[in-house]
């Protein structure tokens, strides 16, 4: 029976946004699952790129260093902040642990893709986007804990 909720409605999804001028090879961002009892479900990810450019969604270890991104909550009706960590401005400190997917982008061109929910951030699981060109990026992922 449905309730009539939508699930991107919950008080539980939010959105990380990244934009600078990226280096050729830099990981443009970093998302970290702090949250010890729910797992974090993206459902997609947008990107822009001033320049013709493959965004590399990886799964990643280490400890990242970079600026830190505040998620933004989607319910304005609750105070709730994600239990994360959030990343961008050349985020170092990353190894790769497995390739998830390439975005490619023409130059001045926005791409996404639609994970529904099946990209699975566990407790301390964690994505790094890596970009392949010298160009002004925008990254903007969406996901809610479940």
């Amino acid at each position: 029976m449905s309730t009539g909720k939508s699930r991107l409605s919950d008080e539980d999804t939010y959105s990380w946004t990244s934009r600078y001028n990226a280096t050729a090879n830099d990981y443009a961002f970093y998302l970290k699952n702090t949250n010890s009892n729910k797992d974090l479900n993206i459902r997609e990810i947008f990107v822009f790129s001033s320049v013709k450019c493959d965004f590399s969604v990886k799964f990643v270890t280490g400890t990242a260093t970079g600026s830190t991104i505040t998620g933004v909550n989607w319910n304005k009706k609750t105070s709730e902040t994600a239990d994360v960590i959030a990343k961008n401005s050349g985020v170092t400190g990353l190894s790769a642990d497995g390739d998830i997917i390439d975005i490619d982008v023409d130059a001045d061109n926005r791409e996404f893709y639609n994970f529904d929910g099946s990209l699975i951030l566990g407790e301390n699981d964690a994505i790094g986007i890596k970009v392949d060109a010298t160009a002004t990026v925008s990254i903007i992922t969406v996901g809610d804990f479940e």
